[in-house]
């Protein structure tokens, strides 16, 4: 009888791991947000991904994986301290911020809404575990390990909270949209001033940086 396999914990990369995981995450946020907003299958589209410095290098060498998977036509990867991509979708997970560009893709509206689901959900949990780390009871009998791990849990939700709060503010910069007696209307606006109103027909939704311009098609 052969002996029971033994694991070599030499053979363990805990680093490894890690990398893999954000990775994988990063695939399964952009996928994410492409179903939310019902983008075709076979679009492509760019990418921006904000990465930690221990993942930064290799996210970078398996940016092939991220783009076959994810159905992205260019990633862009940048250390976690750069400008975040203005009008673009996002999703934050451990280490890594990733954006997809508003631009063709979604609608104000609807990713406002999406985020505000999403803020909702970690309100929630954070609720959940600010009971925990709140009750004495728990605290007293709770190994420390479990309470530590509860802890985490609630730096990291808030994290990602303080993320969504910024891209929710920074939406509302461009809500300058109306649409009246069935033809597109085009504002310009700086500095929350609207002016310049002129009709268009038949316009794609498009948003540029520096003006606050928005451009809604009516059928």
């Amino acid at each position: 009888i052969s002996a029971w396999p033994k694991g070599d914990d030499a053979k363990i990369d805990d680093e490894a791991e890690k990398l893999m995981n954000a990775i994988m995450d990063s695939i399964k946020a952009i996928r994410n947000m492409r179903a939310e907003v019902n983008v075709n299958p076979g679009k492509k589209v760019p990418a921006t991904i904000l990465a930690a410095p221990e993942f930064k290098a290799g996210i970078e060498a398996n940016a092939n994986y991220i783009n076959l998977m994810g159905g992205i036509s260019e990633l862009t990867v940048l250390d976690a301290t750069a400008a975040k991509p203005e009008n673009a979708m996002a999703t934050v997970v451990s280490g890594v911020e990733v954006y997809l560009p508003l631009a063709g893709l979604i609608d104000v509206e609807k990713e406002n809404a999406r985020l505000g689901k999403e803020l909702a959900t970690i309100e929630k949990e954070l609720a959940r575990i600010n009971g925990k780390l709140g009750n004495a009871g728990f605290l007293a009998k709770a190994p420390q390990a479990v309470v530590d791990k509860e802890k985490a849990k609630a730096d990291e939700l808030n994290t990602k909270k303080a993320a969504i709060l910024e891209r929710l503010e920074y939406l509302k910069t461009f809500i300058v949209a109306l649409v009246l007696f069935q033809k597109s209307i085009f504002i310009n606006c700086i500095n929350g001033n609207c002016y310049s109103i002129i009709k268009y027909h038949q316009m794609r939704f498009s948003i540029r940086k520096h003006f606050r311009i928005i451009f809604i098609t009516s059928k």
